[in-house]
């Protein structure tokens, strides 16, 4: 044990500045805990697909499971690169996401300049080409894409039998070769 007050003097003020710092370091951990969780809660599936862009996902849909990379996302749309096919996936019809990377909402990023919409997406990939289409309610088409309008498209089956299809009733559309 020391005598020399300025020693004593100088342990008491070190085992003091380590219990200070000690209470410190609990109480910056629980305020990162707290904003951590506060930031999960905040989070959204739309946050987390933004941060998933070029990676490879796994959708599932009432009438199965669709991979790919995902290369655009945006109102309503998701749009995915699988192997061989560019598919088109309404977002009303996801059921579930696998492997989704966690990720922390994105502050202060600047909007797109032209958002990302189904008829955006479809005129630039599907216009005039042949695709299957999945609806949401199980139904499957065949055709060529003729127009894409608003809130609509339409495809000529090879019967020649031409649908009209809400975009909000499609599940999935994968453009064939």
């Amino acid at each position: 044990m020391a005598s020399d007050p300025c020693e004593v003097m100088g342990l008491v003020i070190a085992q003091e500045w380590s219990l200070i710092s000690s209470l410190r370091d609990e109480e910056l951990l629980s305020d990162a805990q707290s904003i951590a969780e506060a930031e999960q809660r905040r989070t959204r599936v739309l946050d987390r697909l933004e941060a998933a862009c070029g990676q490879q996902i796994h959708v599932r849909l009432a009438g199965g499971c669709v991979s790919g990379t995902l290369r655009e996302l945006g109102a309503g749309v998701l749009l995915l690169e699988g192997e061989h096919d560019l598919i088109a996936v309404g977002s009303l019809g996801i059921i579930s996401l696998r492997e989704l990377p966690p990720a922390l909402r994105r502050e202060g990023t600047p909007a797109s300049p032209l958002p990302i919409t189904w008829p955006s997406i479809l005129r630039r990939h599907f216009d005039s080409v042949p695709v299957r289409m999945q609806l949401a309610d199980g139904c499957q088409l065949r055709g060529l894409v003729e127009s894409v309008g608003a809130d609509h498209l339409d495809v000529r089956e090879l019967d020649g039998t031409r649908h009209t299809v809400m975009f909000t009733g499609i599940s999935m559309l994968i453009r064939t070769r």
